[in-house]
Parts: structure tokens; C-alpha cells; sequence
């Protein structure tokens, strides 16, 4: 059993630029499992606040979470960063799949308790989550912490797409889906592709992979990047309260 400590808090970055009324302020939070976990928020905007989850190796400085950030303060949101860097994590990374299974379902609800108490004066929360990040939305959502109320955005998710559309669905969740047809996770695990359905859409990018690049293809890849972040702008716009 990992006992919990305090964990140092790294920055989410601030868009350059931004007046000093939308630069953000920090809080630390207590992790378990040796998880590196810190908490990053925006000031004096509107009752909406957008939370970020971040990859394994992919974090809150990548480009498709990076980029969230102008999408959140073009509509007056709050947003939070939540930096779980397992990446850097030696004991996680050396873990079996069963023990980091576990490890994620214990982050998650420790997470899901710290966001609940910072946003419960807020009307709307829309969460985001790649790679890795997917896995706390999805057991976020069968803890109970994010619901209807909720909308919920999946970057290239990690687990079968067809059973999340259906828990999403079941569940009655706004939510948009984005992965790249070349993703490995798709022939690794052989996971089925999805098309839009209900209130769960559907964003395919043909041939990119997991981090949305086409190899060799630098003007393809950052057409493919732009193409994710614009779907989310307009699918997170089309769904505010």
C-alpha cells in the first residue's frame, strides 16, 4: 500500500499574452500512490470551468491540451489542469497491468473528491481527457462524479470505443469523441471504429496516429491538430449553458 504525501504542483502554462486578470493561481492537493498530482486554476471568469486529464507521457504543455487553453478564456471559462505526470513514475511505469488498473481507479476517485469540492458552484463542467486521461473520465463516470449534467470530451481513449459510446449513451452524456484512424491503440487492441451516435459524436482523423501526427507528414500533422482543436471548439460552443 503507497502511503500519501504532498505532491509538488507543476504549471499548466499560461497563453502568452493573456491579461493578468486570466493568468492562473495554484493549490496543492494529496496523492496516493506515489502520484504526482497538482492543480492549476484560472481566475475571475464565468461559471463554466473546463478540467483537463492528461496522457501518461502527455502533458498539460502537449499540443492538443495546450491549445485548449484559448478555447476555455474565448468563452469566459475557469479551467483546471490536473497533473498526474505518471510518465515520470518509476514505480507506476514498472507496475503490472492489473496493479496500474488499480492504481488509476484509486487516482481517480482521489481526484474526482479534490474537483468536487472546488466546483460545486459551478453550473457547468466540461471535462477533457487524453490517452491515459480517458481512463479517469470513464471511471469518473461510473463513480458518479461526472454526470448528464456534464459534458465530457475523450482524446484518443484507451479503452474499446464501442463500449464507451454505450456507458456514454446509457449514461446520457454530452460528449465527443477523437481519435486518429492510425492510432496504435486501435491495432494493438484491435478496438472497433465508431461513428457519431446520439449525443456522443464522433471526430475520426484518417491516418493520423495516437498523438494525431502522420510520420514523415509535417504539414498533415499540424492540419490534423488543427482539425481536433476546431472540433472541440465547435463542439464545446455548440453545447454551453
Amino acid at each position: 500500500m503507497h502511503k500519501p504525501r504532498q505532491l509538488r504542483i507543476a504549471g499548466y502554462p499560461n497563453v502568452r499574452g493573456t491579461p493578468s486578470a486570466q493568468r492562473n493561481k495554484m493549490n496543492n492537493i494529496i496523492g496516493l500512490n506515489n502520484t504526482n498530482i497538482g492543480i492549476k486554476e484560472a481566475n475571475e471568469f464565468t461559471d463554466r470551468i473546463g478540467i483537463i486529464y492528461p496522457g501518461q507521457s502527455y502533458y498539460l504543455s502537449a499540443p492538443s491540451l495546450f491549445y485548449l487553453q484559448p478555447i476555455f478564456i474565448n468563452n469566459k471559462m475557469q479551467y483546471f489542469g490536473i497533473d498526474t505526470r505518471y510518465g515520470d513514475n518509476s514505480e507506476y511505469l514498472i507496475s503490472d497491468s492489473m496493479t496500474k488498473t488499480k492504481w488509476i481507479e484509486t487516482d481517480s476517485e482521489l481526484i474526482g473528491e479534490c474537483i468536487k469540492k472546488k466546483t460545486n458552484e459551478f453550473n457547468q463542467k466540461i471535462y477533457i481527457g487524453k490517452s491515459l486521461g480517458t481512463a479517469h473520465l470513464y471511471n469518473q463516470i461510473r463513480q458518479k462524479y461526472i454526470n448528464k449534467n456534464d459534458i465530457v470530451i475523450f482524446q484518443t481513449p484507451i479503452m474499446p470505443y464501442t463500449e464507451l459510446q454505450e456507458l456514454l449513451i446509457e449514461k446520457e452524456i454530452k460528449s465527443f469523441i477523437v481519435y486518429g484512424t492510425n492510432d496504435y491503440t486501435i491495432k494493438k487492441q484491435n478496438f472497433s471504429r465508431i461513428s457519431s451516435k446520439g449525443i456522443v459524436k464522433v471526430l475520426e482523423i484518417e491516418n493520423a496516429g495516437h498523438n494525431f501526427e502522420e510520420e514523415t507528414k509535417v504539414d498533415k500533422s499540424i492540419e490534423n491538430l488543427k482539425e481536433v482543436m476546431l472540433g472541440i471548439e465547435l463542439f464545446i460552443g455548440s453545447n454551453l449553458k
